[in-house]
């Protein structure tokens, strides 16, 4: 499966972001039995910890793995670690990494392809990532949901939300911050910028 994302994210969106979208457009199962590649301008100019946790976030939709085709940054990345080649063996593998991207006519089981503008700062109203939309929408009725509307009541139930009912504003009972699903150090330092020198 090849997921392609073009165009420009909005103020606040960030990889995971891009992710629980395509999880919420697809469903938690929609990729069961795909090895998904990303590819596009969003996916291009994320930085490598943000593709990890795209790539990662693969099999919160069912697939085995996602990938990445490895360019510059991830030259650049990978380039002066501890375990990275050195020397002529790096100049031997950097060119064999080259060769590693999808042939221009390579032809795909699935293809996907999506707006980066489309993707506002998501929010899960249910119980698994599908059940995610953008945080200014409101949360969709049974009708409109892809995951399933038995799935869909139980886990409104268990929320103790309703269908049609405004995200904003609702009373938030605690914030977990860690790695869970991808959190990474860029999110830490996102969180940190909006709390200095503000107590509770």
């Amino acid at each position: 499966m090849r997921i392609t994302v073009n165009g420009k994210l909005g103020k606040g969106v960030l990889p995971k972001d891009v992710a629980l979208y395509i999880i919420a457009q697809i469903t938690a199962s929609g990729a069961t039995g795909y090895f998904v590649e990303y590819a596009g301008e969003v996916f291009e100019n994320m930085t490598m910890e943000g593709r990890m946790t795209v790539c990662n976030m693969s099999i919160e939709s069912g697939a085995r793995g996602g990938m990445i085709a490895p360019d510059e940054k991830t030259f650049n990345y990978v380039k002066g670690k501890d375990k990275a080649p050195k020397g002529e063996a790096w100049d031997t593998a950097l060119a064999y990494w080259k060769t590693l991207k999808t042939d221009a006519d390579a032809k795909f089981d699935y293809e996907l392809t999506f707006n980066g503008a489309d993707i506002e700062p998501q929010i899960t109203y249910g119980t698994n990532p599908g059940l995610g939309t953008g945080i200014t929408r409101k949360i969709p009725k049974a009708s409109e949901v892809k995951d399933g509307e038995a799935s869909y009541k139980k886990s409104l139930a268990y929320m103790d939300f309703q269908e049609d009912e405004e995200i904003i504003g609702k009373k938030i009972d605690y914030v977990f911050l860690g790695s869970c699903t991808n959190g990474r150090i860029e999110d830490f330092r996102a969180f940190a910028s909006i709390v200095k020198g503000k107590e509770s």
